[in-house]
């Protein structure tokens, strides 16, 4: 009792300061308090909405105001199909506008305007909404709404709520109203629980209801469907203080386009003494309502009434107060009656549009006015000639249609028709736009299968309809009907007789569309019950020497149904085609079909182990009937060298090698003991230039040596050789011929200071009209050609022969084969040895120093002796040129064996790598090397440049080659190596060793290129006096 009493002292005494507080600031006042004028805004949760057909949306409005305001809220400009719904109206806070599209709602974007009104005052504000078409076929359905969706609901009381039923287009039937999720105490009822169109909820609460705030949930069930909505419900303590209304009368009948109206008393109890606000729920279509007041504490006055939109029927009205938390209804019973006198119209689409040939539908409403039920007689009128148009009516609905027919000659444009309906003494008319389009709007399409379909057996077709929903589809060969349907989607089955031929057959399909027929294109079909055959193949099974540049091609009878194509390098076309080799199981190769798809192309993508032999296997590969092909495999031979076939008989010597610009090999050879000869190799074989088996030779009976060939700027052979007489006396002398097409031309001798021996020329052209030779003198006097033997270069301009400075050098003991070649300035240089006896024994290179086209100046050494011991003899010099450095190779002897070297000049002469030997076998003797750049690219921007290159535009991609002989212990044979890189690399052997016949010895090769294949001359005996030309070509790419 001591605490109660000392709470109850505190709380008296802060009661005695405020009373004290206000007191004081109600005296300081002057004047009375002053309070703004009424004045709201809206504010929209989205200023666009997006609605699809058959489904809803939400926006949210919020009013801003400085006053206690009732808006009563509106939306105009509604598209058909959509309804609208206000959680809360009037509003005083916030309300959510419910948005629902029904499945006929017309796409398309619509402005809606949302109106606001309070106390004299008016606002508006606008919002976008797209309706857009249903993603997947709508099934006619329906939704509820609610007004209000937020209520309270005092212990000991209830509260009204009206709930409309919205149905889509199509869909009919009443729906069964529940109310679920109810809190302990409350209890619901419809009236009526199953309705078309609405009802009235009436909640009930009892006293011993928990006060606060729960969601209620509303279902409807029809034809297996379920729909609900929320409903948000504040339970509140019973006051005492509390008021309640009343309709007098409690039920109306109203007349279209009348008024009536009704008093409405409020009841206080309890001292209640506060304004109450009042608004309507549940109004139908066509019917406003108002209260003047609309704000009262005891009367005031619902006026309503009724457009001519308003539909007949009883209709349940809810009225409804609300003062703070108090809200109290009652329900007004109206009936809305049709009071006019009988009259109906006529409601018809604005436009319609029919294209030129066809009919159209055009759907008509009448709307009975005042009972109205005769009969009605429509006609149509000012339709252009060639429009015709029958009505089909049903008197039970007063709904029906109008079927036009527009004839191919009416005009294209826009037309204004008439509907005419007439009854007794009534006529009543509705105009539409005939919107007249050219013809063919329809199409009808073959979908599937495509045209050129394939098939061994019952084929699937399907028919397309665009533009209008035919009375039939119709699928026909010509002169025959396949079969006939009415109903999408069209699809047909053909099933080839046992007696149809194999061939081509054309489908067409027909829509009919009333006594007008439309055509497809046609599609064209092929029966295909023959297996497909090889044709042809390549290579052949069996063949031998196949190029691996050849392409691998299969060719069958017919077109193949596509492969498909296999990730894996190794498994390309498996199982269908697979390429393998003896020595190389998992080759890597490409395919691909010719645009025919008839023919089937392999590629090899790298070079395999060759010899190899190669094979190929067919398996389950089907033509685009899906026919078999029978199991297929052959293989063939790929060697490592191909050899040009039908070379001489004759015993060779020495053969000097070039290729012309197609890549075709040109050889000057000494045949038999004597004879110079240059032979070509076309695609019948070798021929002689110059006739067959031609000796060149100056003197007949002369002996002929070390041939040395060139192409001149035109593509024609220009060949140097020695050639030696005994009688009278022994003479040697050098000589050049040019082929020109048809004979050879004499250029001249080549002629040292020494007029008798001259031997052992080269020669090299610039490709611009000059052609250099290079050869050593030998001295008559001492009477010996290998004595005192000096090097000497002329040029050959186009009309004669011109020493080039003065003699290279001067040996007592003589000087050895020459090798010529010229920078890319055309400049020659010219590799020999200097000494053949004696020490030191020098291998020299020497460039021209004149310039332009003088013969005067001088040969400059470049570099000291080339040969890796300067004791050592050496031999054979071949010589290339890099850009500005020579490259060259020779036969070295170091006094036990004979063995190949190369080297590059580089400030100084360098070895590539190292200065081993090239030769595999080095206790075994190698001789006779012959070197030339192979050639590919260009390289872009390499990183270091190649020797001899400056500048980046220059580079291509050049690899030194060399073919020398080696004995390998049995025989003598050609190896050819290159260079794996300019600059870095080992040299790798190109193939195995090269000779026809492993038991016979090979000599003197000689090499060029085409662009990057190795080409190799050599001839081939038991020995030297034994052996015979032959020339083969690397097989690579």
């Amino acid at each position: 009792m001591q605490k109660i009493a000392g709470d109850f002292t505190q709380l008296s005494l802060k009661f005695t300061l405020i009373l004290s507080v206000f007191l004081i600031w109600l005296a300081a006042c002057s004047s009375p308090p002053s309070f703004p004028s009424p004045d709201f805004s809206l504010n929209m949760s989205e200023s666009s909405l997006n609605l699809e057909q058959g489904k809803s949306t939400e926006l949210t409005i919020s009013l801003e105001s400085h006053t206690m305001l009732s808006v009563e809220l509106t939306l105009a400009d509604l598209p058909e199909g959509v309804t609208a719904s206000f959680s809360q109206n009037p509003l005083t806070d916030s309300s959510v506008l419910s948005l629902n599209a029904s499945t006929s709602a017309s796409p398309g974007n619509h402005t809606l305007t949302l109106q606001a009104k309070a106390q004299g005052k008016e606002k508006t504000a606008q919002f976008s909404l797209e309706i857009q078409k249903a993603t997947t076929p709508p099934i006619a359905s329906f939704s509820l709404s609610a007004s209000p969706t937020k209520l309270s609901l005092e212990q000991s009381g209830e509260n009204l709520v009206s709930v409309t039923i919205n149905l889509d287009e199509g869909f009919s039937g009443l729906v069964s109203l529940s109310a679920a999720d109810l809190p302990e105490g409350v209890s619901a009822g419809f009236a009526p629980d199953k309705s078309a169109d609405g009802s009235v909820l009436t909640l009930t609460a009892l006293g011993t209801v928990v006060p606060g705030d729960y969601s209620i949930r509303l279902e409807g069930s029809a034809q297996g469907q379920t729909k609900s909505i929320t409903v948000q419900l504040t339970i509140t303590e019973k006051t005492s203080v509390n008021f309640s209304l009343a309709l007098n009368p409690q039920s109306t009948t109203l007349g279209i386009n009348s008024i009536k109206q009704v008093r409405l008393d409020v009841t206080p109890t309890g001292g209640f003494s506060e304004s109450i606000r009042l608004n309507v729920d549940a109004l139908p279509k066509g019917v406003t309502a108002s209260f003047d007041p609309s704000l009262t504490t005891a009367q005031s006055t619902l006026s309503i009434s009724a457009d001519d939109t308003a539909s007949p029927g009883v209709y349940q009205v809810i009225v409804r107060g609300k003062a703070g938390s108090l809200e109290r209804t009652a329900q007004l019973s109206l009936t809305i009656e049709d009071n006019r006198p009988p009259d109906f119209k006529i409601f018809v689409a604005p436009s319609i549009s029919i294209a030129q040939g066809f009919f159209g539908t055009l759907n008509l409403e009448v709307e009975r006015i005042g009972g109205f039920s005769d009969i009605i007689q429509f006609s149509l009128e000012d339709a252009p000639a060639g429009v015709t148009g029958e009505f089909d009516f049903n008197v039970a609905t007063f709904e029906g249609s109008l079927e036009l027919l527009i004839a191919s000659t009416v005009a294209e444009g826009n037309y204004t028709l008439k509907i005419v309906g007439k009854s007794g003494t009534l006529e009543r008319s509705a105009t539409f736009i005939l919107i007249v389009t050219r013809a063919q709007l329809v199409e009808v399409t073959i979908v599937k299968p495509g045209d050129r379909f394939v098939a061994n057996g019952p084929m699937q077709f399907e028919v397309r309809v665009n533009g209008r929903v035919p009375d039939m589809v119709t699928l026909v060969l010509p002169d025959m009907s396949i079969v006939s349907s009415n109903r999408a989607p069209y699809t047909f089955t053909w099933n080839p007789a046992a007696d149809d031929v194999d061939g081509n057959y054309r489908f067409i399909a027909r829509a009919n569309f009333g006594s007008k027929v439309i055509e497809s294109e046609s599609v064209i079909v092929t029966l295909d019950r023959t297996a497909p055959t090889i044709v042809s193949q390549s290579p052949k099974a069996g063949a031998t020497d196949v190029r691996l540049a050849d392409k691998i091609e299969i060719k069958f009878s017919e077109a193949l149904h596509t492969l498909p194509v296999f990730d894996d390098p190794n498994q390309k076309l498996d199982p269908y085609v697979r390429l393998t080799g003896a020595k190389n199981p998992n080759l890597n190769y490409t395919w691909e079909f010719n645009t025919a798809q008839d023919t089937i192309t392999i590629k090899l993508k790298e070079r395999p182990v060759l010899p190899d032999t190669l094979s190929i296997a067919l398996h389950d590969i089907v033509d685009r009937g899906n026919n078999p092909t029978k199991v297929s495999n052959w293989s063939w031979q790929v060697p490592d060298w191909l050899e040009y076939k039908g070379m001489t008989s004759r015993i060779a010597y020495y053969p000097s090698l070039v290729l012309d610009k197609d890549g075709t090999p040109i050889v000057a050879i000494r045949l038999g003991g004597n004879d110079i000869a240059v032979l070509k190799y076309t695609s019948t074989g070798w021929i002689y230039l110059g006739g067959a088996e031609d000796n060149i030779n100056v003197i007949e009976s002369s002996y002929g040596y070390s041939p040395g060939l060139a192409l001149d700027a035109s593509g024609q052979p220009i060949v140097t050789w020695e050639e030696g007489v005994i009688n009278p006396e022994v003479k040697y002398s050098s000589y050049a011929k040019r082929w020109t097409g048809s004979s050879w031309q004499l250029l001249g001798s080549l002629t040292g200071d020494d007029v008798k021996y001259n031997l052992e020329p080269s020669l090299v052209s610039d490709g611009k009209g000059n052609t250099y030779f290079a050869w050593r003198s030998g001295s008559s006097t001492v009477g010996n050609p290998d004595a005192q033997a000096s090097v000497y270069v002329s040029r050959w301009n186009g009309t004669k022969m011109e020493q080039l400075g003065a003699v290279l050098t001067t040996s007592a003991n003589g000087s050895t084969t020459t090798s010529i070649k010229l920078n890319q300035t055309g400049q020659p240089f010219v590799a020999f040895l200097g000494e053949r006896i004696g020490s030191p024994r020098l291998f020299q290179v020497m460039r021209w120093g004149g310039t332009g086209t003088s013969t005067t100046g001088n040969w400059i050494n470049v570099g000291n002796g080339v040969n890796i011991n300067a004791s050592h003899e050496a031999y054979n010099p071949s010589l290339a040129m890099l850009g500005d450095t020579p490259i060259v190779t020779w036969q070295e002897n170091d006094g036990n064996n004979e063995n190949i070297y190369v080297r590059r000049y580089e400030s100084g002469w360098k070895g590539y790598d190292s200065d081993s030997p090239l030769d595999n076998f080095v206790p075994n003797p190698a001789t006779n090397p012959s070197l030339a750049l192979s050639i590919s690219g260009p390289v872009i921007n390499p990183d270091p440049l190649p020797l001899g290159f400056t500048q980046p535009a220059q580079v291509l991609t050049v690899t030194p080659t060399i073919a020398f002989i080696e004995k390998d212990g049995t025989s003598s044979k050609v190896i050819v190596k290159r260079k794996s890189s300019m600059q870095f690399g080992p040299w790798v052997q190109l193939g195995g060793p090269l000779n026809i016949n492993s038991s016979d010895n090979a000599f003197a090769p000689s090499l060029a290129f085409d662009g990057a294949t190795p080409v190799v001359a050599w001839v081939e005996g038991e020995s030297i006096g034994k052996a015979k030309l032959h020339v083969a070509r690397y097989n690579d790419f």
